[in-house]
């Protein structure tokens, strides 16, 4: 029987295989990763079940890559329902920012028209008036 290294050896390929499926990490580091799930799978596979040998080094090789990709994320883990509801709370907020940015936009805009209303109207010297809301009196 194959040593563990002349097993791994010939399983290469499915394990490159394995690690191109997933991302955020440097290819290399993933497949290094999927070879230590396959080094586990071979030494916990049972010819017995009747799974074929690729179909578990490739499952393994896949839990060990998420297991690895969990691990290093953010130490607190947060639900998806709590992550959406953040989410929205978050477009809440840039929408009400914006509604005050617009807002600040507009008063500054009407006071440059009040500004301009106060002082003697252009009606006096043209005859026409010149309002804030021109068709409105």
């Amino acid at each position: 029987m194959d040593s563990e290294a002349d097993q791994l050896e010939q399983l290469l390929p499915l394990i490159r295989h394995v690690a191109r499926r997933h991302t955020g990490d440097e290819p290399e580091d993933l497949a290094q990763v999927a070879a230590i799930g396959a080094l586990k799978a071979l030494r916990s596979y049972d010819p017995s079940s009747g799974v074929p040998l690729a179909s578990y080094v490739a499952m393994k090789a896949d839990y060990e890559i998420r297991h690895h990709v969990r691990d290093r994320g953010s130490l607190i883990r947060v639900s998806r329902a709590d992550y959406e509801a953040g989410t929205r709370a978050s477009i809440s907020s840039l929408n009400q920012r914006a509604h005050t940015i617009a807002s600040a936009s507009w008063l500054s805009f009407a006071a440059s028209r009040a500004a301009l209303i106060s002082r003697p109207s252009s009606s006096d010297v043209t005859g026409h008036d010149c309002s804030l809301f021109p068709g409105k009196a």
